[in-house]
């Protein structure tokens, strides 16, 4: 049947839209630390599993569309402030010529500043910092009828951290309804605890190599209307019953760098001390590499830790072990699985996950008992665990069946 012209009209409409979003979601940015927008997040386990890349957390084309829009906003209220009479507006720092940025913890907590001014005619002789924002209409009557502290807490959370930051004790917030252009502006004072406790806590955060707990009790107790447990695999990842997707930020190698400013984070798969490594770049980070040991931490809802080797992690799940290690293209050992592998196991649904039958279905080990199996024609001894903790014990390389 061949098409009509309002059809041919469709499909290259639809093709282009299309198109557009593939190119949104090839521009996927992860955050690089725990940001001042977000340290007003109440569930500390959501912030660390962000903060380690483990919640697929990168806006959809929809909603980077519309955080263009913020930006353009943004863009558009500063260069009005900037012509203003009598008022100093700054959206850039004059000593790098940069969005004013305050980064503490080598980096990982930070905060990037809309701008500061000077001469607003509601406190001519008062530095404010300045906050903008582009809202749909119904949260802009929202946040002149609550305030935005009552509105949007992280938002007042936010402006706090920059106030701290910045030494300065007010900010104007100002608000334009995306829909009508109508502009609100809102001075806010500082309170002078707010930074210290936010700076605490992202600090807990950042150095914690397992996730805190779950905010809320049972799965059912989740609100409906909190966006991060949208996808299906965030709610999963979250409560510990499937993995996230491996790279540096979730294995066991890499620790967060505390000094700079660039937040580091360093690699010491093969280091010899705790206080060297190599450095890993962004893009590293993203990728990781095959050497990837999950945190056991991700793990404890699904097996428990025997033992921690130099480079490979046993695990036991009912009366099966297995082993987190390095990813061996071409080669298979029974028992012996890569991140990548114990990722996607946990994510199969049709196998039950992560459990026994199907660690045992994978490896060939269906029947073997805990104790002894056989690999390449010897018999391997598993022992149990020598310490509960999971610690780096001394041990056999015979103990590792690869």
């Amino acid at each position: 049947m061949n098409n009509t012209p309002e059809d041919e009209e469709n499909l290259i409409l639809d093709t282009t839209v299309h198109r557009m979003d593939e190119v949104l979601e090839s521009e996927r940015f992860m955050g690089g630390g725990i940001g001042f927008g977000a340290i007003g997040e109440a569930d500390d386990r959501l912030l660390w599993l962000k903060f380690r890349w483990s919640f697929v957390d990168a806006p959809v084309p929809d909603r980077r569309r519309t955080m263009m829009m913020g930006n353009a906003i943004e863009k558009d209220i500063a260069g009005t402030l900037s012509k203003i009479q009598g008022l100093e507006f700054l959206d850039r720092d004059p000593n790098t010529g940069k969005q004013f940025k305050h980064p503490f913890l080598g980096g990982h907590f930070a905060g990037k500043m809309d701008g500061v001014g000077l001469g607003f005619p509601e406190a001519p002789k008062t530095w404010h910092v300045v906050e903008i924002k582009g809202v749909s209409h119904k949260a802009f009557q929202e946040a002149i009828k609550r305030g935005v502290e009552n509105w949007r807490p992280e938002y007042w959370v936010n402006v706090q951290c920059h106030m701290g930051a910045a030494g300065l004790d007010r900010t104007l917030f100002i608000v334009q309804d995306r829909d009508t252009g109508a502009v609100h502006a809102e001075r806010i004072k500082l309170d002078d605890t707010v930074f210290g406790a936010c700076l605490a806590r992202a600090e807990r955060i950042v150095l914690a190599e397992e996730p805190p707990a779950p905010m809320y009790e049972t799965r059912s107790r989740v609100p409906h209307d909190v966006m991060a447990f949208k996808p299906e695999y965030n709610t999963h990842i979250y409560w510990g019953i499937e993995l996230p997707r491996p790279h540096c930020r979730n294995c066991r190698f890499a620790i967060p760098l505390v000094e700079g400013t660039s937040g580091d984070w360093l690699c010491q798969i093969d280091s010899t001390s705790s206080a060297t490594g190599a450095r890993l770049d962004y893009s590293q980070q993203r990728a990781g590499c095959p050497r990837h040991n999950y945190l056991p931490s991700l793990l404890s809802e699904l097996a428990e830790v025997v033992r921690q080797y130099p480079d490979c992690v046993e695990y036991r799940v009912g009366r099966t072990v297995f082993w987190n290690a390095e990813e061996m293209v071409g080669e298979t050992h029974p028992g012996v699985f890569s991140s990548k592998e114990l990722c996607a196991l946990s994510g199969n649904v049709v196998a039950n996950g992560l459990c026994e039958e199907s660690i045992k279905a994978r490896s060939g080990l269906a029947g073997v008992k805990q104790g002894a199996y056989t690999i390449g024609g010897e018999t391997v001894i598993v022992d149990e665990p020598k310490s509960a903790a999971g610690g780096m014990d001394d041990y056999d390389d015979d103990d590792i069946p690869f």
